[in-house]
């Protein structure tokens, strides 16, 4: 085991870590080599400094990879054990470090946990990130591809490198794609697994340990101050932030809060107040300067930087268009003058909810329709299926302002059990 000093800061114990993620990733590189230099046959620098390729090259490019063969290579040839074996190793003292530290855990855990990764999306961001913290890893990449301009890591690499077929992992809507960890830089006409992957510079900087707004968004975001508050209202808040935590403990999503009442009516301070109860940094979100690229983003800043957003707006289609960017909306602060009333856009195989009673939707005859949205005139049975996700669509029949303000929770426009008044306003 490698003897290190012990770090004198959060930060430096992070460098330490991903340096042995490093020393890991070479050991993986290195066993690829090998495996294809057995495989080969030909001199890659001579031919690409001629520009040709040889017929021997071609020969073993028809036969494609035999992945039994590269199986049995790695599990007896003896420098492939003994890498492998390294990295075996360079794995458990990597706990050991990740154990050592508690709750002050590394970034790239941290990262792993927030995103759900699995070990394989997290050596990917690994592959991406190698580059930016050594030079060398480049022509590495370039080698292994047997391709001298090739000097990004690709989906085939990685697929390659850590032994793993999982196309799945980098799919539009896999986490990696999906908040915006990694980007694919797709060429026209260019297949998937042969284009770049790389990380922007927010995700190098936060893995490398600087946790910070990403440019892009950073001008549409303010923090939230706190306010003056009656005793009513912070129980209140306390009220509402055990109400959201609960359901965030149960469900694994945020619930969104509708703030329903004046502009004048403290909406701002409670939303900062009950982010304060649960330990949260609430934002002001600029949601009319908002462009699709930034909505795609909102995702990703609210799992890096812990916070949620608060947004004023009586705009119901700007709503909309930013509910339908989440996949999966982060914790969402909305404060409106009137009970906001969004339809959200159907997805395929949800059904309709226009009743506001979650059913399965039938035909005339009584027959279930599965999979389709309700046509005009269809019925709903009692519920059958207790995901919301299956359905979309609000009551038409909205509630009205009366004399008193309160958290629409699930901005139904209607004061629900659990959706508490805001007292003294």
């Amino acid at each position: 085991m490698t003897i290190r000093a012990n770090p004198t800061s959060w930060r430096e114990a992070n460098a330490q870590v991903l340096d042995l993620h490093m020393q890991r990733l070479r050991c993986l590189l290195e066993r690829r080599a090998l495996w294809l230099r057995r495989q080969w046959g030909h001199d890659p620098r001579r031919e690409y400094a001629a520009q040709v390729i040889s017929e021997r090259h071609v020969d073993w490019l028809l036969r494609g990879e035999d992945r039994a063969a590269r199986a049995e290579f790695y599990a007896t040839n003896a420098d492939a054990l003994a890498l492998a074996q390294t990295a075996a190793d360079l794995d458990t003292e990597i706990a050991e470090q990740v154990n050592l530290l508690g709750r002050n855990a590394p970034a790239l855990d941290v990262l792993t946990r927030l995103f759900r990764l699995s070990d394989f999306e997290r050596d990917i961001m690994l592959l991406c990130l190698a580059p930016e913290v050594d030079s060398t890893f480049a022509p590495l990449y370039a080698y292994l591809q047997d391709d001298m301009t090739r000097r990004a890591p690709t989906p085939h690499l990685a697929y390659a490198v850590f032994d793993a077929d999982r196309p799945d992992v980098l799919s539009e809507t896999a986490p990696l794609r999906r908040y915006r960890l990694l980007q694919l830089a797709a060429q026209t006409a260019q297949p998937i697994a042969s284009s770049s992957l790389y990380l922007d510079e927010r995700m190098v900087d936060y893995l490398r340990g600087i946790n910070r707004p990403d440019e892009r968004l950073a001008p549409l975001m303010r923090p939230l101050t706190p306010g003056l508050l009656t005793t009513e209202q912070t129980a209140d808040a306390r009220r509402t932030a055990d109400h959201i935590a609960a359901t965030r403990q149960a469900t694994g999503d945020w619930l969104i809060a509708n703030f329903v009442g004046t502009a004048d009516s403290g909406q701002a301070q409670m939303a900062h107040a009950i982010g304060a109860q649960m330990g949260i940094q609430v934002y002001g979100l600029n949601l009319p300067r908002l462009e699709a690229e930034q909505r795609a983003l909102l995702e990703r800043e609210s799992l890096l930087l812990q916070i949620a957003y608060y947004v004023e707006t009586d705009d119901s289609a700007a709503v909309k268009t930013l509910l339908d960017a989440l996949r999966r909306p982060p914790f969402l602060l909305i404060a409106t003058r009137e009970p906001l009333r969004v339809d959200p856009t159907p997805q395929l195989g949800q059904y309709a909810n226009i009743a506001s009673v979650i059913g399965t939707a039938i035909d005339g005859s009584g027959n279930p329709i599965d999979g389709d949205p309700v046509t005009p005139g269809t019925q709903l049975l009692q519920p059958t299926d207790s995901d919301p996700s299956h359905y979309y669509g609000y009551d038409p029949a909205l509630a009205r302002l009366g004399d008193y303000t309160w958290i629409d929770l699930d901005y139904n426009g209607q004061q629900d059990a659990g959706e508490p008044p805001l007292g003294g306003v």
